[in-house]
């Protein structure tokens, strides 16, 4: 299953791609500069990881315009800051799948795709 990640931190997108691959899934690589929404409608991932730091445009209106746009909804997990909490909590009722806290560990991570991918 393809999992596209968008990430601001170097390290941690390369410690997510590491282990996604590792635990089997294909790993789409996207930079926060490029157009999110149309990259995720072209590349049709199984889901979507994206940190809040790499979004130019409102996280719910993403959401909201990915969703409405393709035939079968897209999950996403969402990762922010500590200080982002509201705003995480926010986009689960906005159509988020889920949502980490940085700092998190990836083994978590990877147990939270399996969990929403597998409803």
């Amino acid at each position: 299953m393809k999992v596209l990640i968008c990430e601001d931190e170097e390290v941690l997108m390369t410690a997510l791609e590491l282990r996604l691959r590792k635990g089997g899934f294909e790993v789409e690589i996207i930079a926060a500069e490029n157009s999110i929404a149309e990259y995720i409608l072209r590349v049709a991932p199984a889901l979507v990881i994206i940190s809040l730091g790499t979004l130019k445009e409102s996280a719910a209106d993403l959401l909201i315009n990915v969703q409405k746009n393709q035939k079968h909804p897209v999950p996403f997990i969402v990762i922010g800051d500590t200080d982002q909490g509201e705003i995480l909590l926010s986009l689960l009722k906005k159509g988020a799948s889920d949502f980490m806290i940085k700092p998190f560990k990836t083994a978590e991570l990877v147990l939270r795709i399996r969990k929403v991918l597998d409803n």
